[in-house]
């Protein structure tokens, strides 16, 4: 099977099709292709579309679907190399060497810990769209402000627990009775749920993030199943109020918790960017430190037992 960057494909998607065509082509692969969510943008439908074909099928079947529809598709293979550049330097052979900025060794119970903290993590659904969340108490949600941006849209949302691949028949989920706080340029909200659960709620890491370092992100990308973002997610920039990664999100990932290696909450997820830099796309997501909500928020030392 062919490799393919999953950014390339989307990008020639977008330039080869509109949005009825994209809608067709996910037609033709998918049975229940109206779960996509895509929102207003034909890129994230896209998007939405690449990840879920990958996922339950394989991308050669999008790519060949396309380029039969289209005889301009054209998507460049990836290589089976990496992007390093070699030179022709003076080589001094290791055995065995460290090759980045941050050392990548995880015991196994780092895996076990991370499926701990994302029994916190919810799917919020509300009548206006859906959303993820975490417990931040035993009864407090936080999620975004565009996620819930009144009273009123959260009074009407439920947050749904244990919504996995191997499920439990009988999912928890809690409807919304408070809005508690919200910081719109933050684009954070807390709301409080009907009950108090028996279950582990999130810690918080209020020290100094690096450029460098890891950001693990829980969430349900696309309003599917939980899932972890463990690839390619290092921090590239920290500015405060924000932090901005490489870690893989879709909508319906607004309001994941950002995690720090000790699966501490270093930040909320907010959104992805897009910019033209030198005549090249960057692709990057961005949320808002841990640290500047709590800044921010006056009863944050009242509610968070850190």
């Amino acid at each position: 099977m062919k490799k393919y960057s999953i950014i390339k494909v989307v990008e020639a998607l977008t330039k080869y099709f509109s949005d009825q065509e994209l809608e067709n082509i996910a037609s033709e692969l998918l049975e229940d292709y109206s779960s996509l969510v895509g929102g207003k943008s034909k890129y994230e439908y896209a998007s939405s579309l690449v990840v879920v074909v990958e996922k339950r099928l394989n991308i050669d079947l999008l790519v060949n679907l396309a380029k039969k529809l289209n005889s301009k598709f054209n998507v460049i293979e990836s290589s089976t190399s990496s992007n390093f550049k070699f030179t022709s330097g003076k080589v001094f052979e290791a055995k065995e060497i460290l090759t980045g900025d941050e050392i990548t060794f995880r015991e196994i119970s780092f895996l076990k810990k991370g499926i701990e903290v994302a029994e916190s993590v919810g799917i919020i659904r509300t009548p206006e769209g859906l959303g993820s969340g975490f417990l931040i108490s035993k009864n407090l949600i936080m999620t975004n402000h565009h996620v819930l941006k009144n009273r009123d849209i959260a009074l009407s949302a439920t947050v749904e627990f244990d919504y996995e691949q191997e499920a439990k028949k009988t999912c928890k989920v809690c409807r919304v009775i408070d809005y508690i706080w919200s910081n719109e340029s933050l684009d954070v909200a807390i709301l409080e749920i009907e009950q108090k659960l028996e279950i582990p709620f999130v810690k918080f890491c209020l020290q100094n993030v690096k450029v460098g370092q890891q950001a693990f992100i829980i969430g349900h990308p696309n309003g599917e199943t939980k899932q972890m973002s463990l690839g390619h997610n290092e921090i590239i920039h920290v500015g405060y109020p924000e932090i901005h990664y490489l870690t893989d999100t879709l909508r319906g990932s607004s309001g994941s918790p950002v995690f720090n290696k000790s699966w501490e909450v270093i930040g909320i997820h907010h959104r992805g960017y897009k910019e033209e830099r030198e005549g090249d796309l960057k692709f990057y997501n961005k949320g808002s430190l841990a640290t500047a909500i709590k800044n921010h928020w006056a009863d944050f030392n009242k509610y968070i037992d850190n």
